[in-house]
């Protein structure tokens, strides 16, 4: 049973690497879900550079902080979420939840 799970998401990435990164599908949304949950650490340094850059470092240490834990958390929960419902149309059309970034992975644009 172990191994046709992991073979199973072998060839689940196997495909994704198939799909165009510009396509908006299945794959695409199995990718930010994984991709979400392997960089959600990423958050907390992206909105204290974010405050930085627009008000400062003093701001950047309070706020910033606080923005990106809430940012860790919601990054989480998005990536578990379309993880789990990859094969489902939703949002329609698979359209990403978080849309800046969609996910730290190396997102074509």
């Amino acid at each position: 049973m172990r191994k046709a799970f992991i073979v199973c998401l072998i060839i689940l990435f196997m495909i994704s690497w198939v799909v165009p990164g510009y396509c908006n599908g299945p794959m695409r949304k199995l990718e930010r879900g994984m991709c979400n949950l392997l960089t959600f650490y990423f958050e907390i340094y992206n909105q204290i550079q974010k405050t930085d850059e627009k008000d400062g470092m003093a701001k950047a240490v309070t706020s910033g902080f606080l923005q990106g834990i809430f940012m860790t958390v919601a990054r989480v929960a998005v990536g578990l979420y379309e993880t789990v419902t990859f094969p489902f149309p939703v949002p329609k059309g698979y359209e990403p939840i978080l849309k800046d970034p969609e996910f730290f992975c190396g997102s074509p644009d």
